[in-house]
């Protein structure tokens, strides 16, 4: 009985967060390794404008398991985003959870591109972290 209770814990919620407080992953999209990015770095909601010249580097998921501001989400996204290189993520999302002991544990994703010119950003909604 005492494994199947440990297997039900390390079962809630998609990130298996064991004794772990934050998850970050990073999935490539690109055979390119940039060097890390060291400016701000450019969040938003919205789906990357046509025409921006940018380079997706990768598919990002952040997740914590304990009841966090969703505002941490939001910098583990930009410093993920920086170790790739990245200097934008696009398709920001965030919710919560359960996840380890928390029922409202904050998760989020988004995908990091590189752009050629971070001055074509302004007007577009997102804010820089």
């Amino acid at each position: 009985a005492l494994a199947c209770a440990a297997t039900l814990c390390v079962g809630c919620g998609p990130h298996n967060m064991w004794n772990v407080k934050t998850r970050v992953v990073a999935a490539p999209l690109t055979k390119v390794e940039y060097p890390p990015y060291e400016g701000s770095v450019f969040l938003s909601q919205s789906d990357l404008p046509k025409g921006l010249a940018a380079e997706p580097i990768a598919e990002l998921d952040v997740g914590t398991v304990t009841s966090q501001p969703a505002s941490l989400v939001l910098v583990l996204l930009a410093d993920k985003a920086r170790q790739t290189g990245a200097n934008a993520v696009f398709k920001v999302r965030v919710w919560q959870q359960g996840s380890g002991f928390s029922w409202k544990a904050p998760h989020g994703s988004g995908i990091a591109v590189r752009l050629a010119d971070t001055n074509r950003l302004a007007g577009l909604n997102g804010y820089w972290h």
